[in-house]
């Protein structure tokens, strides 16, 4: 993916690390990296928890990507702020658990208003932070993370549509 983004792009300045997103971690990640947005699609609730709090805090604009998992119609994804989003149960438990971490409003979300198919839920061994996920049909992250994507280009060049 790197050397991608650096052909298109050679003056970029990339820095990757290649390793699973540790709670404790993510505070030093973040205060030393110096970017200027966040993407954060973390499918484990503490990860993105300390993600979502840790820009929060040091100010950095986030959009979060919830739930995807047992979703099928891509005409259902809508982005608002973490605290308007309904039918998702991810959000849901980010929110509850947000607020009680102080954040109550200003996290920009990509969510569906798509209720989940419940033959899509599975059960996990716990670890990596996930008791449970609900499986995925391959096209629905992709739109997600497009979605998430074009509201970072959007908000960085400060789009404004053209009212006709």
């Amino acid at each position: 993916m790197a050397e991608r983004i650096k052909q298109i792009n050679p003056n970029v300045k990339l820095h990757t690390i290649n390793a699973f997103c540790d709670p404790d971690k993510v505070q030093d990640i973040l205060k030393q990296s110096n970017c200027n947005y966040v993407i954060e699609a973390i499918d484990s609730l503490s990860p993105k928890l300390y993600t979502i709090k840790t820009c929060y805090d040091l100010k950095i604009p986030i959009v979060s990507s919830m739930g995807a998992g047992g979703k099928m119609d891509p005409t259902k994804i809508e982005v608002t702020d973490l605290y308007k989003t309904y039918n998702c149960v991810l959000a849901q438990k980010v929110r509850k658990r947000l607020r009680k971490l102080g954040v109550k409003k200003g996290v920009k979300a990509v969510f569906s208003t798509e209720f989940p198919l419940r033959d899509s839920l599975m059960l996990t061994d716990g670890s990596n932070y996930k008791k449970s996920a609900f499986g995925t049909i391959s096209y629905i992250p992709a739109v997600f993370g497009l979605t998430c994507a074009s509201v970072v280009i959007r908000d960085l060049v400060e789009w404004v549509p053209v009212k006709q």
